[in-house]
């Protein structure tokens, strides 16, 4: 409790706290980590490496919410030091769904077969960091038109 005290001081006395951030699941935690070197620190939420990049002369980590994570603290690694970020709950809009092709919700066994192939193919990109410089995260419009709907909208078939 007394390091967690100690490094939330420490964050405060550097100017760290969430920024522009949708701190839900789901959602994405821009957390400033101060300018104490010239190398960005190492940031981790559980086993995962998070990316930390340059803003405004600090280094911010870009942490994305797990979209399974329970409302309440959810506490982040910066270096050495435990740092925690509130996750407030959300409630998603929801789409329901019918489908005639019954396959595509209840997928035979050779559709099993290649969902689990390519899922291992997914969580071993998703395993993999690579630690280069980012200067933005900033994502374009992919396409001209209206869009269907954003991020977040639960569907049920």
């Amino acid at each position: 409790m007394i390091r967690v005290f100690g490094l939330l001081l420490l964050l405060i006395a550097a100017g760290a706290m969430a920024t522009e951030a949708s701190l839900r699941p789901g959602g994405v935690a821009l957390v400033n980590v101060g300018n104490t070197a010239d190398a960005p620190p190492e940031v981790h939420l559980g086993d995962k490496r998070v990316l930390v990049m340059p803003r405004d002369g600090d280094w911010i980590a870009v942490i994305g919410i797990p979209l399974d994570t329970e409302p309440g603290s959810l506490s982040i690694n910066v270096g050495a030091s435990e740092a925690t970020i509130s996750v407030e709950s959300h409630a998603y809009r929801e789409q329901r769904l019918t489908i005639e092709n019954k396959s595509q919700v209840n997928p035979d066994q050779a559709q099993l077969d290649r969902i689990w192939s390519e899922r291992k193919i997914i969580t071993a990109a998703l395993n993999n960091f690579r630690d280069v410089p980012v200067a933005s995260v900033e994502l374009k419009t992919p396409v001209d038109g209206p869009r269907s709907s954003s991020f977040g909208l639960r569907r049920f078939f």
